[in-house]
Protein backbone atom coordinates (compact mmCIF):
# COMPACT_ATOMS: atom_id res chain seq x y z
CA UNK A 1 0.00 0.00 0.00
CA UNK A 2 1.45 3.32 -1.06
CA UNK A 3 0.61 6.50 0.78
CA UNK A 4 0.60 9.55 -1.44
CA UNK A 5 0.87 12.86 0.35
CA UNK A 6 -0.50 16.04 -1.11
CA UNK A 7 2.15 18.60 -1.94
CA UNK A 8 2.46 21.27 0.76
CA UNK A 9 1.10 23.96 -1.60
CA UNK A 10 -2.19 22.10 -2.15
CA UNK A 11 -2.58 21.52 1.58
CA UNK A 12 -1.95 25.21 2.26
CA UNK A 13 -4.43 26.27 -0.42
CA UNK A 14 -7.12 23.96 0.93
CA UNK A 15 -6.51 25.11 4.49
CA UNK A 16 -6.64 28.76 3.45
CA UNK A 17 -9.94 28.21 1.60
CA UNK A 18 -11.37 26.64 4.77
CA UNK A 19 -10.05 29.52 6.87
CA UNK A 20 -11.44 32.11 4.48
CA UNK A 21 -14.82 30.36 4.40
CA UNK A 22 -14.93 30.18 8.18
CA UNK A 23 -14.11 33.89 8.40
CA UNK A 24 -16.78 34.70 5.82
CA UNK A 25 -19.50 32.86 7.76
CA UNK A 26 -18.29 34.31 11.09
CA UNK A 27 -17.23 30.93 12.46
CA UNK A 28 -13.88 32.38 13.50
CA UNK A 29 -12.74 35.72 14.86
CA UNK A 30 -9.51 37.16 13.52
CA UNK A 31 -7.50 39.01 16.18
CA UNK A 32 -4.93 41.62 15.20
CA UNK A 33 -2.18 43.20 17.30
CA UNK A 34 -2.28 46.54 15.49
CA UNK A 35 0.51 48.09 17.57
CA UNK A 36 2.86 45.41 16.29
CA UNK A 37 1.86 46.07 12.68
CA UNK A 38 1.79 49.87 12.83
CA UNK A 39 5.51 50.33 12.22
CA UNK A 40 7.91 50.56 9.29
CA UNK A 41 8.55 47.20 7.66
CA UNK A 42 5.03 45.94 8.27
CA UNK A 43 3.08 45.01 5.12
CA UNK A 44 0.07 47.06 6.29
CA UNK A 45 1.92 50.10 7.64
CA UNK A 46 0.91 53.46 6.14
CA UNK A 47 3.37 56.20 7.17
CA UNK A 48 1.06 59.04 6.10
CA UNK A 49 -1.64 57.80 8.42
CA UNK A 50 0.76 58.41 11.31
CA UNK A 51 2.62 61.51 10.10
CA UNK A 52 -0.22 63.75 8.89
CA UNK A 53 -2.14 64.03 12.21
CA UNK A 54 1.05 64.75 14.17
CA UNK A 55 2.30 67.26 11.63
CA UNK A 56 -1.07 69.03 11.55
CA UNK A 57 -1.18 69.31 15.34
CA UNK A 58 2.37 70.72 15.55
CA UNK A 59 1.80 73.21 12.73
CA UNK A 60 -1.48 74.36 14.26
CA UNK A 61 0.20 74.85 17.65
CA UNK A 62 3.11 76.78 16.10
CA UNK A 63 0.69 78.96 14.14
CA UNK A 64 -1.19 79.69 17.35
CA UNK A 65 2.07 80.53 19.12
CA UNK A 66 3.03 83.12 16.55
CA UNK A 67 -0.46 84.44 15.75
CA UNK A 68 -1.93 84.66 19.27
CA UNK A 69 0.60 84.15 22.02
CA UNK A 70 3.06 81.56 23.24
CA UNK A 71 0.95 80.37 26.16
CA UNK A 72 -2.05 79.68 23.91
CA UNK A 73 0.22 77.77 21.51
CA UNK A 74 1.69 75.64 24.28
CA UNK A 75 -1.80 75.00 25.70
CA UNK A 76 -2.98 73.92 22.25
CA UNK A 77 0.04 71.64 21.90
CA UNK A 78 -0.77 69.98 25.25
CA UNK A 79 -4.41 69.53 24.21
CA UNK A 80 -3.21 68.12 20.88
CA UNK A 81 -1.08 65.50 22.64
CA UNK A 82 -4.06 64.45 24.76
CA UNK A 83 -6.31 64.35 21.68
CA UNK A 84 -3.71 62.24 19.88
CA UNK A 85 -3.47 59.72 22.70
CA UNK A 86 -7.22 59.50 23.36
CA UNK A 87 -8.75 59.89 19.89
CA UNK A 88 -6.31 59.77 16.99
CA UNK A 89 -4.02 56.89 18.05
CA UNK A 90 -6.95 54.48 18.72
CA UNK A 91 -8.47 55.52 15.38
CA UNK A 92 -5.19 54.76 13.57
CA UNK A 93 -4.92 51.36 15.27
CA UNK A 94 -8.52 50.54 14.30
CA UNK A 95 -7.70 51.39 10.68
CA UNK A 96 -4.63 49.12 10.83
CA UNK A 97 -6.78 46.29 12.25
CA UNK A 98 -9.40 46.66 9.53
CA UNK A 99 -6.77 46.87 6.78
CA UNK A 100 -5.00 43.79 8.16
CA UNK A 101 -8.21 41.75 8.22
CA UNK A 102 -8.96 42.72 4.62
CA UNK A 103 -5.43 42.11 3.33
CA UNK A 104 -5.04 38.79 5.18
CA UNK A 105 -8.09 37.26 3.51
CA UNK A 106 -7.14 38.27 -0.04
CA UNK A 107 -4.58 35.54 -0.67
CA UNK A 108 -2.59 32.74 0.90
CA UNK A 109 0.58 34.75 0.26
CA UNK A 110 -0.75 37.73 2.24
CA UNK A 111 -1.95 35.44 5.03
CA UNK A 112 1.46 33.75 5.27
CA UNK A 113 3.34 37.05 5.39
CA UNK A 114 1.06 38.42 8.12
CA UNK A 115 1.15 35.14 10.04
CA UNK A 116 4.96 35.28 10.17
CA UNK A 117 4.82 38.73 11.81
CA UNK A 118 3.28 37.19 14.91
CA UNK A 119 0.62 39.90 15.01
CA UNK A 120 -2.47 37.90 14.06
CA UNK A 121 -4.35 35.01 15.59
CA UNK A 122 -7.80 33.57 15.32
CA UNK A 123 -10.26 31.78 17.56
CA UNK A 124 -13.28 29.63 16.97
CA UNK A 125 -16.57 31.27 17.83
CA UNK A 126 -18.25 28.00 18.76
CA UNK A 127 -15.46 26.46 20.88
CA UNK A 128 -12.84 27.65 23.29
CA UNK A 129 -9.94 27.11 20.88
CA UNK A 130 -7.51 29.54 19.33
CA UNK A 131 -4.44 29.59 17.14
CA UNK A 132 -1.67 32.19 17.65
CA UNK A 133 0.97 33.23 15.20
CA UNK A 134 3.72 32.39 14.54
CA UNK A 135 4.13 29.59 17.11
CA UNK A 136 1.00 27.56 16.25
CA UNK A 137 0.50 25.62 13.04
CA UNK A 138 -2.55 27.26 11.51
CA UNK A 139 -2.87 24.67 8.72
CA UNK A 140 -3.16 21.78 11.20
CA UNK A 141 -5.55 23.79 13.38
CA UNK A 142 -7.81 24.57 10.41
CA UNK A 143 -7.71 20.97 9.20
CA UNK A 144 -8.60 19.67 12.66
CA UNK A 145 -11.28 22.19 13.67
CA UNK A 146 -12.78 23.42 10.40
CA UNK A 147 -13.35 20.17 8.53
CA UNK A 148 -15.42 20.20 5.37
CA UNK A 149 -16.51 16.74 4.27
CA UNK A 150 -17.63 17.56 0.73
CA UNK A 151 -17.47 20.75 -1.30
CA UNK A 152 -21.22 21.25 -0.85
CA UNK A 153 -21.28 20.33 2.84
CA UNK A 154 -21.87 22.84 5.56
CA UNK A 155 -18.80 24.18 7.30
CA UNK A 156 -19.59 22.42 10.54
CA UNK A 157 -21.58 19.41 11.55
CA UNK A 158 -24.73 20.62 13.20
CA UNK A 159 -26.34 18.62 15.98
CA UNK A 160 -29.59 19.58 17.59
CA UNK A 161 -30.39 18.47 21.14
CA UNK A 162 -33.81 18.83 22.69
CA UNK A 163 -33.97 18.53 26.45
CA UNK A 164 -37.21 18.51 28.39
CA UNK A 165 -37.26 19.94 31.89
CA UNK A 166 -39.39 17.57 33.98
CA UNK A 167 -40.20 20.18 36.64
CA UNK A 168 -41.54 22.91 34.38
CA UNK A 169 -42.42 20.80 31.34
CA UNK A 170 -40.61 23.13 28.96
CA UNK A 171 -38.36 21.93 26.18
CA UNK A 172 -34.98 23.50 25.58
CA UNK A 173 -33.32 23.22 22.22
CA UNK A 174 -29.58 23.69 21.84
CA UNK A 175 -27.51 23.54 18.72
CA UNK A 176 -23.92 22.35 18.74
CA UNK A 177 -21.47 22.78 15.94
Amino acid sequence: MTIVQQPRKLKDDAAFVRLKTAHHVHAITLHVNASRLNRPGSPVFDPWENIVPLLAMILLSLTFMFAANEIAGVALLILSVIAYLVIIRPWILQRVQNRTREVAMISLRNWTILWKTGAISFSLNHKNASCRSPSDDWQSFVTEHLAIETPDAALFKKTTHVEKDSASGTATQSIEF
